[in-house]
C-alpha cells in the first residue's frame, strides 16, 4: 500500500485531535469534586489561610473576617491537607441550609382567619399573659431569617431595624414568609382584632432583623 504525504499529514492530525479530545476527557474527569467549609484561621493569620486555601486548589466565596474564618470550596482532599495547617484553627462543613415551614404545599403563604384576633396556644404555655412588658423597650431581639414584612398590619412598623445578608431585596421583605412567621410569633401586635398575639405584642420591642435566607428559604 502506498502512502503519500498528505496521508499521512491527515492522519497526524486526526491522532493528534483524538489524544487531546482523550486528554480534555480525561482531565474533566478527574477533577476532584469540590465541597463547601467554613475554615477557621488563627488570630492575625488571615492572609496565610487564604494563601493556603489558594495553594491547595480551593477558592473563598465568602469573607468571615468578624469571626476569624472565611467559607470555601475546595476537594476533600485539600480540606484533609488544610486541617494540618499552622494557621489553620478548624475546618467543617457549611451545607445548604433551609427553612422549616413558613409556606403551604403549593408554594402560598397559609393563612389564619383575619375576622378575629387569635392567642396561640403558646402564649399561655410559656406564661406571657401573667407578665408586664414595661421593660420590653430596654432590650432589643436579633431575628436572623428570611426578613421581616414591614408591610404587614400584625407587625410593628417602628422599632425596628436590620440588614440583609441573603444578596436579594431588602431586610423588610420577606418572599420566603419565615421570618415574618417568626417575628409574628415573637412580636405580633395585641388587640387590634387581627391576626395573632405575639409574645411581647405591645410593638415596643426593639427588633434588629438579619435576613440571611433568599425567596426560596436558602442560605448557601
Amino acid at each position: 500500500m502506498v502512502t503519500t504525504k498528505s496521508g499521512l499529514a491527515l492522519r497526524a492530525l486526526a491522532a493528534a485531535v483524538a489524544a487531546a479530545a482523550l486528554t480534555a476527557t480525561m482531565g474533566a474527569q478527574a477533577a476532584p469534586k469540590q465541597e463547601r467549609v467554613i475554615l477557621v484561621y488563627k488570630a492575625g493569620a488571615a492572609q496565610a489561610a487564604r494563601q493556603a486555601v489558594a495553594n491547595a486548589g480551593g477558592r473563598v466565596v465568602l469573607d468571615l473576617g468578624e469571626v476569624n474564618a472565611v467559607a470555601v470550596r475546595l476537594s476533600a482532599a485539600a480540606r484533609d491537607k488544610l486541617k494540618g495547617n499552622a494557621n489553620v484553627e478548624s475546618i467543617e462543613a457549611d451545607p445548604m441550609r433551609h427553612v422549616m415551614g413558613g409556606r403551604s404545599a403549593g408554594g402560598k403563604v397559609r393563612s389564619m382567619d383575619a375576622s378575629a384576633e387569635q392567642v396561640p396556644f403558646g402564649i399561655a404555655m410559656v406564661q406571657a399573659d401573667q407578665l408586664a412588658f414595661q421593660a420590653a423597650s430596654a432590650k432589643k431581639l436579633c431575628i436572623i431569617d428570611s426578613g421581616f414584612d414591614g408591610a404587614h398590619e400584625d407587625l410593628q412598623a417602628s422599632n425596628v431595624a436590620g440588614i440583609n445578608l441573603s444578596g436579594e431585596g431588602d431586610w423588610n421583605t420577606d418572599l420566603a414568609h419565615h421570618g415574618m412567621h417568626v417575628a409574628g410569633t415573637v412580636a405580633a401586635l395585641g388587640g387590634n382584632g387581627m391576626g395573632v398575639v405575639g409574645v411581647i405584642p405591645t410593638g415596643q420591642l426593639p427588633l434588629h432583623i438579619v435576613k440571611v435566607f433568599d425567596s426560596s428559604g436558602s442560605a448557601p
